[in-house]
């Protein structure tokens, strides 16, 4: 398994939480280079512009300072800008005498950026008189490489955490190989909807929560008599949701009967027990709600889609009530709801679109069905359509998309 600094963002929530994890990064591979030398400066103003530094101390006469520039997307005039400020400022600080300066950047510079730089550091060398290898770059594969040198590459870039989680379906799952849940076509879709309306989660826990998702609905479906599963994304929570008897994947006792999604279930939580929290409830309408709380510090500034609704096997009309409420507070002018898990029978999709469209029609909220492109499901809809069960008025604000 090999990850990047593209993936960084992901693994890390966002922009913010990266730039954070690279600057920790960097202090601990120098650290790992340069044991007892190696010493992070904690970010204040007037702080220098010194991120890390190798000497016995900052006064040291062979002080080496690194700068962590988290460049990842953009290499422009800006940060062209920024390098030239941070080195300026270092090199004209007359507190302390830096002999040598390391520039980090978590990308593999074009032609072109590679050029810039070879002109930047020329005038920087003839300006402060510095010897040429006293001005020193580390691009993104350089560092990838003393990472895995120091063998901390499959720590920071969370390789052992997705190789627990296969470990723990490896072990669940014997030699078969296969997943015994509804299917991996479900999962993907799961994925899917996750990558819509949770940005909060990370892209590399997000397949191993679907697998967690879809292997609960198994669990409902044959151990909790369940016949309506759905999932819903609200702010940083995740809430699994069945009918059924009153069933607790996170209490059970793990025995056979149980399946694996109680098991797996535990082992998820306990290797990102530090981004997710989860706990059950049986609401007053007798359903069974498990909620996957996600750490607000995964991604602060992103929020999920809350004109995208999914829903998988049978579902009635008032299990979407809330989520189509909360897409109206929104403002949502085309309201998404995903269908192609759902088993409806005809007159329980009539019904649905009925209501949708009946508790709307206030505020104008136009609707797309995302459905099976079976043909029967395509008669269900003509049906719909040559009964003309609805009025012009609200055919308009019905849109089909066939998948």
């Amino acid at each position: 398994m090999e990850r990047g600094w593209n993936d960084f963002i992901s693994l890390y929530g966002n922009i913010e939480g990266a730039r954070s994890a690279f600057e920790k990064v960097c202090g601990s591979l120098l650290r790992a280079e340069y044991p007892s030398q190696a010493f992070e400066v904690k970010a204040y103003r007037g702080d220098d512009g010194i991120d890390i530094f190798v000497g016995s101390d900052i006064k040291s006469e062979s002080l080496e300072v690194f700068q962590c520039k988290f460049f990842v997307n953009d290499f422009s005039y800006s940060q062209h800008s920024q390098i030239n400020k941070s080195f300026d400022k270092i090199m004209s600080n007359e507190s302390y005498n830096c002999r040598k300066w390391h520039l980090l950047l978590p990308r593999t510079l074009t032609t072109d950026e590679h050029k810039w730089y070879s002109d930047w550091k020329a005038k920087k060398i003839k300006q402060y008189k510095l010897d040429p290898e006293n001005v020193v770059l580390w691009d993104g594969d350089k560092i990838i490489d003393h990472l895995k040198n120091c063998e901390l590459y499959n720590r920071w870039f969370k390789i052992e955490d997705s190789l627990k989680i296969e470990a723990i379906h490896s072990a669940i799952m014997g030699d078969s190989g296969g997943l015994d849940v509804p299917g991996e076509k479900e999962i993907r879709e799961l994925d899917n909807y996750l990558y819509k309306t949770s940005s909060f989660i990370p892209s590399e826990m997000r397949m191993d929560f679907a697998k967690i998702l879809a292997e609960l609905a198994q669990n409902a479906h044959q151990h909790g008599d369940s016949q309506s599963v759905s999932v819903c994304s609200n702010g940083s929570v995740v809430k699994f949701k069945y009918d059924g008897r009153e069933f607790n994947p996170l209490e059970f006792d793990v025995k056979p009967y149980h399946g694996m999604g109680i098991r797996s279930t535990k082992g998820f939580l306990d290797i990102y027990s530090d981004s997710v929290s989860c706990k059950y409830s049986l609401d007053e309408y007798g359903v069974n709600i498990v909620s996957f709380v996600f750490s607000s510090g995964l991604n602060p500034h992103q929020t999920e889609n809350p004109c995208y609704i999914f829903a998988s096997h049978s579902i009635s009309s008032s299990s979407l009530y809330p989520d189509i409420n909360r897409a109206i507070d929104f403002n949502c002018n085309i309201v998404e709801i995903d269908l192609v898990r759902t088993i409806m029978h005809f007159s329980n999709l009539s019904i649905l679109i009925n209501e949708c469209v009946k508790r709307t029609r206030a505020y104008g909220t136009k609707f797309k069905f995302i459905v099976s492109g079976s043909s029967l499901t395509k008669r269900m809809i003509s049906s719909l359509h040559m009964r003309q069960a609805f009025s012009q008025e609200d055919l308009e604000r019905i849109e089909w998309e066939y998948k």
